[in-house]
Order: structure tokens, then C-alpha cells, then sequence
């Protein structure tokens, strides 16, 4: 099986659907998406979040992902193989409100790592971004809110592009 190679861009549109079943674009408030690897050996790596836009536009360029990769490891380097030892396949998901419940929770203590600066700016903008974020009212009990994309990330596209569907009722 391939490994994981960090593409150079990575675009998701967030939709959902009318009455008539026809997408439109997710607007509003920011969703926060993560990016989960899978690792051959010691822990999976779970990337983010990374926010939409008020159009429902996430765009993460290779330095995000790297800036990611780099933050997630100051939290538990000895707990992780390198990124490009995971294998290719990856899940692009959206958070639950407890879990971003549980990143306001962690961040009580006024940790904020350097490699973060790239993706929030500041613990402060980090925090008004979850605060603010429409995964708080996402349904909890709404089986299928979203739907969880699947990609090989092996090396064959430099970019990728995806939409990401989340049931309108989920958005209560």
C-alpha cells in the first residue's frame, strides 16, 4: 500500500441541499473539518481543524498541512512515526460539538504552539473560531449529518478538490 504524500493544495466546498435536492453552497458561520491519516505504526495523525470561509470554502495549501503536522507533534512527538510514513488513504470529517467542546476545554490553560500560528494566529482568534463555528449546532443524532470523504493522498495529484454534503437538518 502507497504512503501518504501532503498534496499542495487541498479545496473543499461545503454544500447542502433545498427541498428540491439540489446543492448549494453551505454559507454562514465557519465548519471546522479535520484531515484523519492512518498510520502503519504508533498514532494517526488528525490535522486541523481547518475552517470554512462565510461561502462554505476551505482551502488548505502544503504549508497548512505542514503547520499542522508540526503542531499536532508538540503535543506528543514521541507518540507519532513521521507523516509520510502513514499510509496514503485519508478521511476528511467534520467535528463534532463535543469536540469542539473538548478544544475549548484543552486550551483553558493558555497553551498555544508556535506551529499554530500559521492555522489561527493567535489562542484568542482560535478560540472565537470555535466559539463561533456552526459544528455546535450540528444534530448529534442525525445519523449521516455529514458525509465523511475518502482519499488516497498518494503523490498522483499535486491538488485535490472535493465537496463536502451536510444534511440541512443537521444545521438546526
Amino acid at each position: 500500500m502507497s504512503r501518504l504524500h501532503l498534496p499542495k493544495q487541498v479545496s473543499i466546498q461545503v454544500v447542502t441541499w433545498t427541498s428540491e435536492f439540489k446543492d448549494v453552497r453551505f454559507t454562514g458561520p465557519p465548519l471546522a473539518l479535520e484531515i484523519r491519516t492512518f498510520a502503519r505504526r504508533r498514532d494517526d495523525y488528525h490535522l486541523g481543524p481547518f475552517f470554512s470561509d462565510p461561502d462554505g470554502r476551505v482551502m488548505i495549501t502544503h504549508a497548512l498541512l505542514d503547520a499542522s503536522v508540526r503542531a499536532h507533534l508538540d503535543w506528543g512527538l514521541m507518540d507519532y512515526a513521521p507523516i509520510d510514513d502513514c499510509f496514503a488513504l485519508v478521511e476528511i470529517v467534520h467535528w463534532s460539538a463535543d469536540d469542539v467542546q473538548r478544544a475549548i476545554e484543552a486550551r483553558s490553560d493558555g497553551r498555544f504552539s508556535e506551529h499554530e500560528k500559521p492555522l489561527w494566529g493567535s489562542l484568542k482568534e482560535y478560540l472565537d473560531l470555535l466559539r463561533s463555528c456552526a459544528n455546535r449546532r450540528l444534530s448529534p443524532v442525525l445519523p449521516g449529518a455529514a458525509e465523511c470523504i475518502r482519499s488516497e493522498c498518494d503523490g498522483s495529484q499535486e491538488e485535490y478538490k472535493f465537496e463536502y454534503r451536510v444534511h440541512p437538518s443537521a444545521l438546526a
